[in-house]
């Protein structure tokens, strides 16, 4: 996939792989309300085998452009994390409390389709930071160390 993602362009590879993870989640409850979880898990395979790796192959590459150097580890980092808690953290009781509310499975597919849709919309959104370090500049850096090396 990186080299994919290198041919056609990284958040292009992550809005597809996106858009096959959106496929495969409304596809996902449907099959498996066909009493034959065989094609549902089918789905699931291919969605994670394939859409998901698309979207998460070229994530480090992206995220690791939205910061300057002087805080790209801790940017990466938080929002990561965050992401993780907001997003992955709740999913599963917002889920079950759909399915209490509602007693179908569809606000749950709704429920995984906007929380796609919110992703595509954030990889279309964000742009890479395009200054350089602050205070670095090329070959200074290199030659303050050659200099005190030396005394």
């Amino acid at each position: 996939m990186g080299a994919l993602a290198d041919r056609v362009g990284a958040r292009r590879l992550s809005v597809y792989g996106l858009v096959g993870l959106a496929i495969g989640v409304a596809a996902f409850f449907p099959l498996l309300n066909t009493g034959q979880p065989t094609l549902a898990i089918l789905v699931v395979a291919l969605t994670n085998g394939i859409a998901g790796k698309a979207f998460w192959a070229p994530y480090a590459g992206i995220m690791s452009t939205l910061f300057s150097t002087e805080m790209r580890y801790s940017g990466m980092s938080f929002s990561f994390q965050l992401a993780g808690i907001l997003g992955g953290g709740i999913a599963p009781f917002v889920a079950a409390s759909l399915l209490e509310l509602t007693d179908s499975w569809v606000p749950i597919m709704l429920y995984g389709l906007v929380a796609i849709a919110v992703s595509i919309g954030c990889v279309i959104a964000v742009r890479p930071h395009d200054r350089p370090a602050s205070g670095i500049r090329a070959g200074v850096e290199s030659a303050s160390v050659g200099e005190e090396a030396k005394q």
